[in-house]
């Protein structure tokens, strides 16, 4: 995992300008051998793995009001994100029993494995793969604006609008999913957006 900031602020005499700078790069891998937990460590014969890998970044711009002894204070701005998370998971069959042949019949239903996979499912066969490709965006604007009220009470009116978008792909291939697929690789494609205000007052 890694995490890169970068802070800039500019002050004037009315307030500060700030703009907040992050980007990300997160991987993930998983190697669980099955077969040795459902068979006491004697039969290494099926194995789950996963290679999961994320990365984005954001982006917030934040303008607000120099101290001062007015009554009013105020800070207005706007964010944004963005990601994309590729992850593959999938299952090998008879780890280990090396020189076993392949039917043919078997050889087209088998996945090839994602390339974060490859070493992982060495000498091991392919028979269930289940890969996605997801993007997610949001997009946002907000303000506040605070009035004093004497010594001890404030009162402060927030508003934030916002825009969120998610899409990606998911692909299933292999002997574990060709039954309900008839034999063929399956790919299932998704997008939503969602449009929404939110507003406080306290």
């Amino acid at each position: 995992y890694s995490l890169g900031n970068l802070g800039i602020q500019r002050s004037f005499s009315w307030g500060d300008v700030i703009s907040q700078t992050s980007v990300f790069d997160k991987k993930f891998d998983a190697n669980l051998d099955g077969s040795r937990i459902a068979f006491g460590g004697q039969v290494p014969l099926l194995s789950a793995v996963d290679h999961d890998h994320s990365d984005g970044m954001t982006q917030e711009f934040r303008v607000v009001s120099a101290p001062s002894q007015a009554p009013w204070k105020w800070l207005g701005g706007a964010f944004f994100y963005d990601s994309k998370l590729r992850d593959c998971a999938e299952a090998g069959a008879l780890e280990g029993l090396p020189g076993l042949p392949i039917p043919s019949l078997l050889t087209g239903l088998l996945a090839n494995p994602c390339p974060g996979n490859v070493q992982k499912l060495a000498g091991s066969l392919d028979i269930g793969q289940l890969a996605a490709d997801i993007k997610l965006r949001e997009e946002a604007l907000f303000g506040e604006l605070t009035r004093e009220l004497g010594r001890d009470w404030d009162v402060t009116l927030g508003a934030r609008l916002y825009r969120t978008q998610s899409s990606g792909t998911v692909d299933s291939a292999g002997l574990l999913y060709s039954a309900e697929n008839l034999g063929m690789p399956e790919s299932r494609s998704e997008e939503h957006s969602l449009n929404s205000s939110h507003i406080t007052i306290s």
